[in-house]
């Protein structure tokens, strides 16, 4: 039983990533003046957004900040504090970026 409960999740997890491959959100930039460095602007733009996001919105995944005892209450709590965790991380990041001018495509 106890099986189930972690398999159910990291399925879950693949099925969505597997239907959502191509959904990553394109970045322009209207204010660049030559575009051709728009690539290499948003790769470093990306970097230093990724960064600041990691530094307001630290990672704690897999932390057991719950319980050591593996119960399924424990679990889903777990498991709902990971996803607002990365909820919040890709709006700082998202804000960083915009706060540089780019926006999603």
């Amino acid at each position: 039983m106890k099986t189930i409960f972690l398999i159910l999740p990291a399925l879950a997890v693949l099925g969505a990533a597997a239907l959502c491959g191509g959904c990553a959100p394109k970045w322009v930039n209207h204010n660049l003046e030559d575009q051709s460095q728009a690539s290499e602007k948003l790769k470093l733009d990306n970097e230093f957004c990724d960064k600041y996001a990691e530094s307001m919105v630290p990672t704690t995944y897999g932390r057991g900040r719950y319980s050591s005892v593996e119960l399924p209450f424990e679990q889903a709590a777990e498991y709902l504090h990971n996803y607002e965790e990365g909820m919040d991380r890709g709006e700082t990041y998202d804000a960083c970026m915009k706060s540089k001018g780019w926006s999603k495509k």
